[in-house]
């Protein structure tokens, strides 16, 4: 466990450091684009073509900088989206249609198949794979009473709530707030032509500012209660959906605990709640409490990884 904890450690800073680059880059492009808002000024048509419009007007003399870029981006998000989406695909397979009785004796050329439609359903709702790969790692890591029973339910309720909270805001007719831009320190913004002696103006006709990337909910025609689900921000989906596959994994996993407890190996818990895991859970003395990975726990302490 020496080295995979090293791994880990060695990961972080480099976490840290991508997650500081892009706020950065967030932070230079609002700096940039302050007082002359490229969608407003109809140089881009969607606000996702933003940095790639920054790229090409700052490197707009330096040869191949826009196709480095390009490539960059797809490299990195094509790994990590890829990934995690195949992932998603063979969990769902093995851990969940496999104990079915129908697909119990399915043939390797049929998962296949099966991997790729159920890939292309999660890279649909990719907003909400990442909520619940999170939901149910933070789940398994820090509650010692978790099991199949409550990770599939918390799996299945985040799954369900994102997708209604998603189609339910299109449904209705939700309609985001942009945040206030300006084009006021646009150059072509108010052009000044002097013509005779006579100096005339000419104001430029900004775009309509209801396309533009919405963040903040309108008021809709239902308000109140249930209703107000859908106004959650499209960024802030995937912590609902980790919250959801959180919070309803601990409350199944106790609801539905089974008659002999199955815990975990020991360190496989967080440092954090390790120490009461030993002091509190494993001294109730109760014949439905088993540590199953007593030999795994012989071959952690004999082996040197």
């Amino acid at each position: 466990t020496f080295y995979f904890s090293r791994a880990l450690f060695i990961n972080i800073p480099a976490l840290i450091f991508v997650d500081v680059l892009i706020i950065y880059i967030g932070l230079v492009l609002y700096a940039t684009f302050a007082g002359c808002d490229p969608f407003l000024n109809n140089k881009i048509s969607f606000g996702d073509e933003l940095l790639t419009y920054f790229v090409l007007k700052i490197f707009n003399n330096m040869p191949g900088m826009a196709g480095l870029f390009v490539a960059g981006i797809f490299s990195g998000a094509l790994s990590t989206i890829s990934s995690c989406l195949n992932s998603m695909a063979v969990v769902t397979i093995e851990d969940f249609l496999v104990l079915l009785p129908r697909f119990k004796k399915v043939t390797d050329k049929t998962k296949t198949c099966m991997a790729r439609w159920i890939g292309i359903f999660w890279a649909y709702n990719n907003g909400l794979v990442f909520g619940i790969n999170s939901g149910l790692f933070v789940l398994g890591l820090f509650c010692p009473w978790a099991n199949s029973t409550g990770a599939a339910c918390g799996f299945a309720a985040s799954v369900f709530s994102g997708l209604l909270v998603a189609i339910g805001a299109q449904f209705l007719g939700v309609v985001f707030e942009p945040a206030p831009m300006s084009t006021e320190n646009c150059n072509n913004h108010n052009l000044t032509f002097i013509t005779n002696g006579n100096t005339s103006h000419h104001v430029f006709d900004v775009a309509n500012e209801s396309s533009y990337p919405m963040l903040y909910a309108r008021d809709l025609e239902h308000n109140g209660g249930f209703y107000e689900l859908f106004k959650i921000s499209p960024m802030a989906v995937q912590l609902f959906s980790f919250l959801v596959a959180l919070v309803v994994g601990m409350i199944c996993s106790r609801l539905f605990e089974c008659k002999e407890v199955e815990l975990s190996d020991i360190k496989l818990f967080s440092p954090v709640i390790r120490n009461w895991v030993k002091n509190s859970w494993l001294k109730k003395e109760s014949d439905n409490i088993k540590y199953v990975n007593q030999k795994n726990a012989v071959l952690f302490d004999n082996k040197k990884y």
